[in-house]
């Protein structure tokens, strides 16, 4: 569980992921954006990165 090995199986789909909005707001801007649609579209991005460092710490600590 090395960080390489995390960013070689997620880097892809966040690219992916980051490449679409950008041609999205490319496109046609959004009107207004709300903090709450900014939140949900950000967590699933943000959980398998909270999970790898959560099982970091479980198994190896902090140091």
């Amino acid at each position: 569980t090395r960080p390489g090995h995390f960013l070689m199986v997620w880097l892809p789909l966040a690219w992916l992921g980051l490449s679409l909005i950008v041609a999205r707001i490319l496109v046609r801007p959004w009107p207004r954006l709300r903090f709450s649609t900014l939140a949900l579209s950000v967590l699933p991005w943000l959980a398998p990165l909270a999970i790898w460092g959560f099982l970091i710490l479980v198994t190896r600590g902090p140091g």
